[in-house]
């Protein structure tokens, strides 16, 4: 899987070098909400459960139908099981690029796949009325990949819907009694399902209902 988004994103990248000759599009900035859901070694040995996700994306549109810039996403997942030391939550903060690529028609929509990649830094968070703690990781890095579909893309204003796999690696790094570092790998895998609002800078008004 892992191979697979990597590839997708190199796939997409290609694309935007072949479409830097065309000419130039319009920026798009996003916001979305969604729910994330821990998959994996997350779910089954780091015991994260359900959370959510916010997040805001500033793209550079291409010909039309391809577009990538930065973005960056605060998630936060609960846990399977009450844990006894407190409130606890894994949090962190994904910085990154990505790239969207129209499909086909749907309607007056579009269906698209995305793709990116980037770093963060995870973190065990817990919290009482005595005390809060934070146990952090090294800062990681991630990839990602999905669909989506959305309504007409060349409008002002867009909606979206679209899931994500996150696949990402994290180092705790510990210390034995003797003050000697090791480090092990962890692995933070999750799907994402969101709901975006789009503002494009060079779209059209919608026409008139009446």
């Amino acid at each position: 899987m892992r191979f697979c988004l990597i590839a997708v994103l190199i796939m997409l990248l290609s694309f935007s070098s072949m479409g830097m000759a065309q000419e130039s599009g319009s920026f798009i900035a996003s916001f979305d909400i969604g729910i994330t859901s821990a998959m994996g070694e997350f779910k089954d040995d780091g015991m994260a459960a359900n959370g959510f996700g916010l997040g805001a994306e500033l793209q550079y549109t291409l010909f039309q139908n391809l577009s990538f810039g930065p973005f960056a996403r605060y998630h936060r997942f609960g846990l399977r099981e009450p844990s006894t030391d407190g409130t606890s939550s894994y949090n962190f903060t994904q910085y990154g690029g990505v790239a969207k690529l129209n499909l086909f028609d749907v309607d007056k929509g579009k269906l698209y796949v995305v793709g990116g990649g980037g770093m963060f830094t995870p973190n065990y968070h817990i919290w009482t009325p005595d005390y809060v703690s934070n146990d952090e990781w090294d800062t990681g890095t991630f990839f990602m990949g999905g669909l989506g579909i959305s309504s007409n893309p060349f409008r002002k204003t867009v909606f979206q819907l679209e899931v994500r796999y996150n696949l990402g690696t994290a180092d705790y790094v510990m210390e034995d009694a003797f003050g000697e570092e090791t480090s092990e790998e962890y692995k933070f895998d999750f799907l994402y399902f969101l709901v975006k609002i789009s503002f494009n800078s060079k779209g059209k008004s919608a026409p008139p209902r009446y």
